[in-house]
């Protein structure tokens, strides 16, 4: 049963967060409650932020804890604070939502108090809404695809990228596979954006004929279609895994840390996010050459 313990109130930077029943048990095995849930993302704030502030973003709640489904919200609490700017998004469907900008670590408090363990940022800023900044490959395999195979095509596509001036940046994407996420200059559609993954896509298939495949990126590309209505979690993201280190998602410049099983790594030192999420942002101002 859920504690009824006082709410905690946290000054974060002049700012005041309210965590409502803090000693709530979020992650049973680990004993880990909502208060640390908030406590871990100041603590990796700036990573996190660079990841996924001023985005406007879903917000994916664990409401009734990490043994039942979470729920989705698009909509941003009408009572939210004066330091959660929100944007207008507006969707193939015909609707629109007004969602959550994260831009500091007390936005980061607050929505980790409302439940939210990923977080789900668009891949467009809050000030342009219509010309996408990242371009995300998302290469979450399909069954039987081994990590081996997963780490040689994100290798080669990172060498795809770099070939054209690009700049990839791997992370583990907190369930089987890895996300790849490019920062461009906001100057091209979704649609134009899709284009250049296909061109990628093929690129890759043509240097490891028979381990990347036309059919390995149908669901890459079907993602990036989808992208105004789903969310890949930012790096520094936790995931509903049975253990908080397992649901952690890192991002890093180094390539060479993605051939790194964490299953080989001990577990005292998985949780030290900090190298990781330092390298992860000399990405302004990147764009497709010849553009």
């Amino acid at each position: 049963m859920a504690s009824s313990a006082p709410a905690e109130i946290l000054d974060i930077d002049g700012h005041e967060v309210r965590v409502s029943n803090p000693s709530k048990v979020v992650f049973p095995e680990p004993g880990l409650t909502k208060l640390d849930i908030v406590r871990y993302y100041l603590a990796v704030a700036d990573g996190a932020l660079r990841g996924a502030g001023g985005r406007p973003m879903v917000l994916k709640r664990f409401v009734k804890g990490i043994g039942a489904e979470a729920f989705f919200q698009k909509r941003v609490p009408e009572n939210h604070p004066d330091f959660i700017d929100t944007a207008t998004l507006r969707y193939a469907s015909g609707t629109s939502a007004e969602e959550a900008v994260v831009r500091d670590a007390a936005g980061l408090a607050w929505i980790a108090n409302l439940g939210c363990l990923d977080l789900n940022p668009h891949p467009v800023r809050a000030e342009d809404l219509e010309h996408p900044d990242e371009l995300r490959i998302d290469l979450d395999p399909m069954p039987g695809v081994a990590w081996e195979q997963i780490v040689d095509v994100a290798m080669i596509a990172g060498e795809v990228l770099a070939d054209h001036g690009l700049v990839g940046w791997p992370k583990t994407s907190g369930s089987r596979g890895l996300h790849i996420l490019v920062r461009i200059e906001p100057r091209w559609t979704f649609r134009e954006l899709r284009a250049a993954a296909e061109a990628l896509a093929r690129e890759v298939e043509a240097r490891a004929p028979g381990l990347a495949t036309a059919r390995w990126w149908k669901e890459a590309l079907e993602a990036l279609e989808r992208w105004r209505a789903e969310h890949p979690a930012a790096a520094a993201a936790l995931h509903p895994a049975d253990e908080l280190i397992d649901g952690m998602r890192g991002s890093s410049s180094l390539w060479y840390r993605v051939r790194v099983n964490l299953q080989h790594v001990p577990e005292e030192e998985r949780p030290e996010q900090g190298p990781l999420l330092g390298d992860y942002d000399p990405w302004a101002g990147r764009a497709f050459p010849g553009r």
